[in-house]
């Protein structure tokens, strides 16, 4: 009996989405125990306030379901990194204002 691994990815939104499919695509063919039938699915999931986040969606046996899903993440996660695709984390910029005395010259 297999399950469903539903997982998401962001990338930076001057990266190549179609790149990044390709990669994530790659790694859960080359994962054992991912399955063929029914097909992965993948691509843009939603628009994020830092990045473009990429859903994926695959199968595999109930009883391996965090082996394998934690196998893929780490492939998509080294093979990002070999394709030099960004995946950005948030970010907060802070901006400190202060009134200054005038000084009488």
């Amino acid at each position: 009996m297999n399950k469903a691994v539903d997982a998401v990815v962001g990338i930076g939104y001057d990266m190549d989405p179609e790149n990044a499919i390709r990669v994530i695509a790659q790694c859960l063919n080359h994962t054992p125990l991912v399955s063929k039938n029914p097909t992965a699915q993948i691509g843009i999931k939603e628009f994020g306030d830092s990045s473009i986040n990429i859903g994926y969606k695959y199968w595999v046996p109930t009883e391996k379901y965090l082996q394998v899903s934690y196998a893929v993440n780490l492939a998509v996660f080294k093979e990002f990194q070999k394709a030099h695709i960004e995946m950005p984390y948030p970010r907060m910029d802070v901006r400190v204002f202060s009134e200054t005395s005038k000084v009488n010259v």
